[in-house]
């Protein structure tokens, strides 16, 4: 697959895009599984994979989408970006003082 086929080309389904994964990540081609899983809205697994790279703003992202602020905040604070990191905390205390408990606060 090239950048093109995955940016916004409709008739690339998911099966072709799943095995493009196995593919990469039999040859061990981390960057290369992070855009087709970004590409897959896995945002968990994007965040996980982004860490891996080294890539801390890239995770901290991929972990609000997914729901995981405490993730987020880690990554923030691995990416030294202090400010992000508190204001996802107090997003975070909102969130348990309003007994909002769907993210994965844990």
């Amino acid at each position: 697959l090239t950048p093109k086929d995955m940016d916004g080309n409709p008739n690339v389904n998911s099966r072709w895009l799943q095995k493009a994964l196995q593919l990469y990540r039999e040859g061990g081609h981390t960057a290369q599984q992070l855009r087709v899983l970004e590409h897959l809205g896995q945002w968990q697994e994007c965040g996980q994979l982004a860490r891996k790279l080294k890539d801390f703003p890239r995770a901290a992202e991929f972990f609000v989408k997914a729901g995981d602020l405490k993730a987020a905040v880690e990554s923030r604070l691995d990416a030294k970006d202090f400010r992000g990191a508190h204001s996802l905390l107090k997003s975070m205390s909102f969130l348990e003082s309003t007994g909002i408990d769907e993210m994965k606060l844990e």
